[in-house]
């Protein structure tokens, strides 16, 4: 079992300044696009009532990566100082489509927090450590983060602080 983190894509409406969820079908063409169709097919997801109403899924990243969630939120122990942020919960503005598949996860989600492309960018994902005394953060650019990194990339290359992705464990 062990704890999961969803992570989820929002992009900033430049008319309105409302936050909207991003759903799979307009993510760039990749390998991610096809890993969410395979695993629709194959494994269908039980969710609750309420969020199985949502419709496509707007689910970024799913995964037990806990070097990710160390470096997103510092969750757990954190090894380095290279966590981005401490959980933050919730923005006040996020989208309904994501605040309600929070909400159905019930107590079991925990830990909420959001980080914009400006603020992920900080991050050197793409670096070689090379010292060992260095952490190991090979694990982290697993292909599924990988490709979820290179959405985000692509979609937030002009305005990277109006992408976003919001987050929880469970």
């Amino acid at each position: 079992m062990g704890t999961s983190i969803y992570i989820h894509l929002e992009r900033k409406d430049l008319e309105t300044g409302i936050w909207r969820a991003v759903p799979q079908c307009q993510f760039p063409a990749g390998r991610l696009a096809v890993f969410f169709a395979d695993f629709q097919k194959s494994e269908p997801v039980a969710l609750s009532e309420a969020s199985s109403q949502l419709e496509p899924n707007y689910l970024l990243y799913s995964g037990k990566n806990e070097d990710l969630f160390e470096i997103l939120a510092g969750y757990e122990e954190v090894k380095t100082d290279l966590a981005l942020s401490q959980p933050r919960g919730l923005p006040t503005d996020v989208s309904k489509e994501v605040r309600l598949l929070f909400d159905a996860e019930g107590p079991d989600a925990h830990t909420a927090s959001y980080l914009t492309l400006a603020e992920l960018e900080r991050h050197p994902w793409d670096r070689e450590w090379v010292d060992e005394n260095e952490p190991d953060f090979g694990d982290i650019m697993d292909d599924e983060w990988r490709e979820a990194l290179h959405i985000l990339r692509t979609l937030g290359a002009q305005q990277p602080e109006f992408i976003r992705i919001v987050f929880w464990f469970y």
